[in-house]
This record gives structure tokens, C-alpha cells and sequence, in this order.
């Protein structure tokens, strides 16, 4: 293949100085629509292309750009880009991946807003794809041209009519709340379709590919900003920049939900994930932390994705977690509730006027105390279910409600159930268990009125747990990170870069806490008379310890010289040369051991990771993550998160440690990490022992080491 002029040039920046904002909003209202790529034969991928840009209504200007001179109607061909007199807002490029980079090095800087790259057998196929991304990545920025995908299907944006695909399935979508941003065509599709069946409408699709330029981050800001979206629904493979990604949520207005599938949880599905896109898993730890600090609904699946977002799409949200529930079949009835409190809502009594009425309306068999179970008596009273809705409806003790029905034909049921969702401000959940070949007129009554409607109990349930508020307010990454350069970190930065000119990778705990110490965090105080110390040999190359007896615990002060001396010759026999003794206070007074990690992650950036060390490691499970740095009250939230809270705010008459002490320690440490992981890989403080409130300082570092990043002469 010949080499590209383009080739040898320097990586673009990102954005090339661009706005992604702009190119973005270009696509919810273009003026002028071009396909480069058409011909005569409508079979060929730019004219069906074209065909369907021109069969879906838009009323701007549409170009057909192709080598052949022909007449379509609904379009202007042109042999060339330079025969368009005006700037093009959208550019679809229906070329094959080889021809794609020369093609954009051909538009005329500034003609172009946004490009469309369809053409796959990029970063997804190796190192030659990879190449050519790169190549057109360069011809982007010479051209001004921000760009999406490529290996993409394409854009549809219902409400300006506009079908830029190759596929006839989103041909009349419905406008409507739901923006749906997708790594893959193909599961983007199937969100869509789903959406769409439900009566759920689409303010934007795009299928986003490999997203070279343009990216997932980019499109949620954009479409945060948009008032016709409420929902954004996104299908990733990969996070390409963290940092970015995070802003792009963080900027999204209140009532304004992001529902996620992050694919690659797994070997398998991670592997996959290579093979599909080119993508770079993210350790799925660190995926669940941040979405989980930012408020993203992370989606198990593309099925509990779509009804995450028709539950959202109805643009109500829970104020609290009190739940009723009212069912024409009691099974089904208690089968909710219980999935209901599984995740944390309550299924209360009603009040005692509310039961006092529904015991007037509800036959004696049934029940009234919540759940409501009106039994078969609605196919004989076609009063019952919706005097019996209205009653639970006026129990000022609910925050949303779930109605179960099952194979009633009477539409009055759903008309019943319309009208409570469109009067009440709270949430309206229904779990239709008939199917649509049964009840039609119902349910497409319902979906016809925005009701979000499932054909499970358990859909139900995960349904309202999308409607709970955004969760991301605490703890949250953030604003403002910790500048490198700033000069009260620069004596720090200096002195590990020296490290890294020498050589060094992994650094003992002498020398990780003579950082520490100078970051102002806290460390076991020098031994005194008449205590206990511990003395350990510090070495670069045997950092573990204990494993190779460098390590004494509870030494009398009175021979700590003597320890010390017989650590010294311990270390002669290992070979260990240049090794520090460190001599500390034995901290016996401790609560209980956690430890703090700092990871600067591929994509997320600087990450810190909270845990409970010791003996208790495997009895809580998984740390929690977190993207850096966090602020003190961010570190509270997030110390009482952990299932090992209790055991240090005095459950079981233990004394309570000093929360707010434990978190500036670990604030403190994200922010000194944040301020240098350019230098540092991870810094492992392990274990942190908290110890009682008012007993001395809240916590002290009794062990720490610092990995650098090589590479430092």
C-alpha cells in the first residue's frame, strides 16, 4: 500500500482545538446534508444511503457526491465536495477504510461541521487498522472536520427527519426523550427497535463506532444540554478518556439520567471486546466505582437498559422509597414486594383511613394492607380497580406506585391507570403480565399515554430502581484536580523524579513515608521510653517484610538498638545493600486496619481505592472505587458506604472513631496522588490504622510504598 503524505506527521491533538460541543449540536438541526460515495446503482452503500436521507422527510438541503453525473430526485448530485456552495453540516463518507483518510484531506478546511465515517476495518483488525485510524485522524484536524466513527452505522435524528444509515429499520422513527449513543450499530439497533415498540420515542441516535475523534463523552454533553432529551442511553465497550467522560456527566442537569451497558466485564466478554472495536477493557472494578460516584445507572444488560430508559422517559423520579402496590393477583402481589425490598424500598402499611376505605371496597378475601389484591372480583365489578386505585393514590404515606394486571380485557383498567399517571407527580410502574395478542387495546392504550409498562414483576422492580435520584451528588469526583506543577507539591515532584533518573520502580517504606511525611499525612510516632516500637529493615528489592524477617513487633524501647542491629545482619545475609532501619511507635490502641490505594488507571486517570485490611480483608469483600481527588466530605460519604463503617462508629459499644479525621486522610491522599501521577503508578498505603476519637490522630499509616512509572532519566 502506497505510504499516505499524512504518515509521518505528529499525533493530532485532541479536538485539534475544536469545539466537540458545536459538532455535536450540528447534528440536531442541519441546514445541508451531503453523502459522499453515491452512484446510479441504487444497490451501492452511498445511495442507499442517500435514498434513505431523502424517504425520511428532511426539508434541508441534501448533495449526492459521487463520480457519475445522474438524476435522483429529492437530491443535487455533484462530481465533487468543491461543487457544494455551501458549508456542509453534516458529511456522510460511504467509502471503503482505505480510500477514507484521502477523502477528508480533500474538504476545504471549514466546509465541513461533522463527517459520518461508516467503513470499518480499523483499530478493530490490528495494527495495519490501527495505522489507518491514526491517518485519518490527522486528516480531521488538517480539514477542520470533526468526525463520527468510523466502523459505525450512522446518525438518525427523528425530529429533523433525518435517516443517515445504510439500515431501512430506522426509517419513521418517532421523536421523543431518549438519546441512544452506541460503540455498536447492532446493539444500538436493538435498543432502538425496543424503544420504539414501546412507544418510547428517540431524540437522537448514534452509532458511534470506534470513535476516533468524537466520542461517547462528547455526545452526552451535547445531548445533556439539549431540552428535548431526558435520557441518555449509551452502549460502551470502552471509556477513552475517563477525565472526560466524568466532566461530560458531571454536566448534566438535574432530572437528566444516564443509563449505561459497559461491556467486557469478563476474560470472554473483554476479549470480545478487543476483537469488536478495538477497545481496551477497564478493570470492571474500577467501571462500577465511578459510575456508581457519578450517578450513571449501570444497566446489567441491553434489555434492563431499555427499561431503565421507558421508565425514565415518563420524566418522573422517586422522592423517597415507599412503594404501593395494587394487584388483581395476589402471587404476583408478594412476589413484587419482596423483589421491591430486595433493593431497599419499603412496601409500608397503608394509613389507617386508607385501609379503612379500601376494607369497603375490596372483597373480604382479598387483601388491604399493602399490597392491594383485588383478586378476580375486577371481571365482576367494573367499578372496583379503579375506586381502589384512587384510595391508594390519596395514602399520603407512598412515593410511587406499581399496579399488576394480568389478562384483564376491559380497557377501563388501563384508562384507570392513565389518568393517575398523568395526575400525579409521582411515579406510575405497571407490570401487564397479559400478553399484546390478548390485551391490545390496553396496552396500546398505555403506551400510546407514556406508562411505562412490563411484562414481569422483576422488570418492574428494576424499573423503579431506575427511578430513584441521581445518586451521583455524593461522593463526587471533583472539579478542580491538583495542578502538577503547583509549587507547594514541587520539592515532592523533584525528589521523586530524581528517584525515577536512578532507576528505581518500587520504593520501600522508609523512603515511601519520608514522602508521606512531607505531604503532611499522618505516620506512628518516633518510640518513646517505656513503650513498645516496632523496627523493620527497608529495602527496595524485599518489600514484603515479613516474609523475609525484616520485621519485629512490640520491642521494648530499651532494645531497639540491639533489634535493630540484628535486622541489619538479616539483611547482609539476603544481600541487601543500602537498606534503611526505620524505627516506630507500636500503635496498639487501633479500631480496625483499612488500607488506601492510588492507581493511575489507563483510562480513568488517578483512581483511589478504600478497603478493609487485616483479618477482616475477606469478610467485607471487594474495596470501593473511586476516581481522584476526593474532597473530605466526599471521603466521609464514602467511609459510610462500606459495609465496615459500623465496626468504627461505635456499633457494639465500641468507641467511636473520628470520621472526620479518616477522611482528610484519605482526601489527602488522592489530592497528593492526583498531584503526582505523572511520575507515580500506584501508591499503596496498607494497612491505615484508625484508631478511637479523641485518643491522639485519627488514623496513622503503619506501612506504605509507592510504585513509579519507569522512564524517569
Amino acid at each position: 500500500m502506497t505510504k499516505s503524505p499524512l504518515a509521518d506527521e505528529a499525533p493530532p491533538p485532541a479536538h485539534g482545538g475544536r469545539d466537540p460541543m458545536m459538532a455535536s449540536a450540528a447534528l440536531l438541526a442541519p441546514r445541508v446534508v451531503a453523502v459522499l460515495g453515491v452512484s446510479a446503482d441504487r444497490a451501492k452503500l452511498g445511495s442507499t444511503i442517500l435514498a434513505n436521507v431523502i424517504g425520511n422527510g428532511f426539508d434541508g438541503i441534501i448533495y449526492g457526491i459521487g463520480r457519475e453525473s445522474f438524476e435522483l430526485p429529492g437530491a443535487r448530485i455533484v462530481r465533487c465536495i468543491d461543487e457544494v456552495p455551501e458549508p456542509i453540516d453534516v458529511l456522510l463518507l460511504a467509502v471503503p477504510a482505505a480510500a477514507l483518510a484521502a477523502s477528508i484531506a480533500q474538504i476545504p478546511p471549514g466546509k465541513v461541521r461533522v463527517a459520518v465515517a461508516i467503513a470499518s476495518g480499523f483499530s478493530e483488525t490490528g495494527e495495519q487498522g490501527a495505522a489507518m485510524e491514526a491517518e485519518v485522524l490527522r486528516a480531521c484536524r488538517r480539514s477542520g472536520v470533526s468526525l463520527i466513527g468510523p466502523n459505525c452505522q450512522g446518525v438518525v435524528v427523528p425530529g429533523a427527519r433525518l435517516q443517515m444509515t445504510f439500515s431501512p429499520m430506522y426509517n419513521r422513527m418517532v421523536a421523543g426523550p431518549v438519546a441512544v449513543i452506541s460503540q455498536s450499530g447492532a446493539m444500538g439497533g436493538f435498543m432502538v427497535n425496543r424503544l420504539m415498540q414501546r412507544g418510547v420515542g428517540i431524540s437522537c441516535f448514534i452509532s458511534s463506532g470506534n470513535e476516533i475523534d468524537l466520542q461517547a463523552a462528547d455526545y452526552i454533553a451535547a445531548f445533556g444540554a439539549q431540552a428535548d432529551t431526558r435520557v441518555l442511553l449509551c452502549y460502551l465497550e470502552q471509556i477513552r478518556d475517563g477525565r472526560r467522560f466524568a466532566a461530560a456527566v458531571r454536566s448534566l442537569p438535574p432530572g437528566k439520567r444516564l443509563v449505561a451497558i459497559k461491556c467486557g466485564r469478563t476474560d470472554a466478554g473483554a476479549a470480545a471486546v478487543r476483537s469488536h472495536t478495538g477497545a481496551i477493557a477497564v478493570d470492571d472494578r474500577i467501571v462500577d466505582g465511578v459510575f456508581e460516584q457519578l450517578g450513571v445507572l449501570r444497566a446489567p444488560d441491553s434489555a434492563a437498559a431499555v427499561d431503565a430508559a421507558a421508565a425514565l422517559a415518563a420524566g418522573k423520579t422517586l422522592r423517597g422509597l415507599r412503594i404501593g402496590i395494587l394487584s388483581i393477583a395476589g402471587g404476583l402481589a408478594v412476589e413484587l414486594a419482596d423483589l421491591l425490598e430486595m433493593r431497599g424500598f419499603e412496601v409500608p402499611p397503608f394509613c389507617d383511613a386508607t385501609i379503612e376505605r379500601l376494607r369497603g371496597i375490596v372483597p373480604a378475601f382479598g387483601a388491604t394492607r399493602n399490597p392491594i389484591d383485588l383478586t378476580g372480583a375486577v371481571l365482576t365489578d367494573d367499578t372496583l380497580f379503579g375506586n381502589a386505585l384512587d384510595v391508594m393514590a390519596a395514602d399520603p404515606g407512598l412515593d410511587g406506585y406499581v399496579i399488576i394486571s394480568t389478562y384483564v380485557r376491559d380497557p377501563r383498567i388501563a384508562q384507570a391507570i392513565i389518568a393517575l399517571h398523568r395526575r400525579s407527580d409521582k411515579p406510575v410502574i405497571v407490570c401487564w403480565t397479559g400478553g399484546a395478542d390478548q390485551t391490545p387495546e390496553s396496552l396500546q392504550l398505555l403506551a400510546a399515554a407514556g406508562v411505562p409498562v412490563y411484562d414481569a414483576t422483576a422488570r418492574g422492580a428494576w424499573a423503579m430502581h431506575a427511578l430513584r435520584p441521581r445518586c451521583g451528588d455524593e461522593p463526587t469526583v471533583q472539579d478542580a484536580s491538583v495542578p502538577a506543577g503547583d509549587a507547594a507539591w514541587q520539592p515532592l515532584r523533584d525528589l521523586l523524579q530524581a528517584w525515577r533518573a536512578a532507576g528505581r520502580i518500587q520504593v520501600n517504606e522508609f523512603d515511601s513515608k519520608r514522602v508521606l511525611g512531607r505531604a503532611g499525612l499522618p505516620l506512628p510516632a518516633a518510640p518513646s521510653p517505656g513503650a513498645n516500637a516496632v523496627v523493620k529493615l527497608c529495602a527496595d528489592s524485599h518489600l514484603h517484610k515479613t516474609e523475609f524477617d525484616l520485621l519485629r513487633l512490640r520491642v521494648p524501647f530499651e532494645r531497639i538498638e540491639t533489634i535493630g542491629a540484628e535486622l541489619r545482619a538479616r539483611g547482609d545475609q539476603l544481600g541487601i545493600a543500602d537498606a534503611a532501619l526505620l524505627y516506630e511507635a507500636m500503635v496498639d490502641d487501633g479500631l480496625l486496619e483499612w488500607f488506601v490505594g492510588c492507581k493511575d488507571d489507563a483510562q480513568m486517570g488517578p483512581i483511589i481505592v478504600l478497603g478493609v485490611g487485616g483479618i477482616y480483608a475477606e469478610l467485607f469483600g471487594a474495596p470501593l472505587i473511586r476516581m481522584a481527588p476526593l474532597s473530605v466530605a466526599d471521603a466521609q460519604a464514602l467511609i459510610r458506604s462500606h459495609p465496615a463503617y459500623p465496626i468504627i462508629a461505635g456499633a457494639r459499644k465500641r468507641p467511636p472513631a473520628d470520621l472526620q479525621g479518616f477522611a482528610a486522610i484519605v482526601a489527602s491522599a488522592s489530592e497528593l496522588f492526583v498531584a503526582v501521577a505523572d511520575l507515580v503508578d500506584e501508591i499503596d498505603l496498607n494497612p491505615i490504622i484508625v484508631r478511637p476519637a479523641g485518643s491522639g490522630p485519627a488514623a496513622v499509616i503503619a506501612d506504605a510504598a509507592i510504585v513509579l512509572k519507569p522512564g524517569g532519566s
